[in-house]
């Protein structure tokens, strides 16, 4: 099972199945993306390590369905998945003061609840 934000709640959903192309080594349906690509990331990997300084941005995927990027986070033999939409880290890239805010809702909801956390 998987977790991801919806409208202010944490919901678990069937774990994300995918198809990957080995010779490529990426999936087709969520395509994993470089830190570089990802806007505002410094932003989130800082509010990830006000959090928890432990806790590691492990890969990144975009996903095409609803415009958001997922983290995986990895804390000791544990993962959790963060589901942001790109909308929010655009507004953060352009300063909007309220996007901050909502970032740290998100991460703190998904960081703080034992539900997000499943062992690897």
């Amino acid at each position: 099972m998987t977790n991801y934000f919806n409208k202010g709640k944490i919901t678990t959903i069937e774990k994300h199945k995918t198809t990957h192309n080995h010779k490529k080594g990426k999936d087709m349906n969520d395509p994993m993306v470089a830190e570089d690509k990802v806007p505002s990331y410094e932003i989130v990997e800082g509010k990830i390590k006000e959090f928890d300084s432990t806790i590691i941005i492990s890969r990144i995927f975009y996903i095409f369905d609803n415009l958001s990027y997922r983290f995986q986070l990895i804390k000791k033999d544990k993962m959790c998945m963060v589901e942001i939409p790109k909308r929010l880290l655009d507004d953060l890239k352009n300063g909007s003061p309220t996007s901050e805010q909502e970032l740290a809702e998100i991460l703190r909801l998904y960081v703080k609840s034992s539900n997000c956390w499943i062992e690897v």
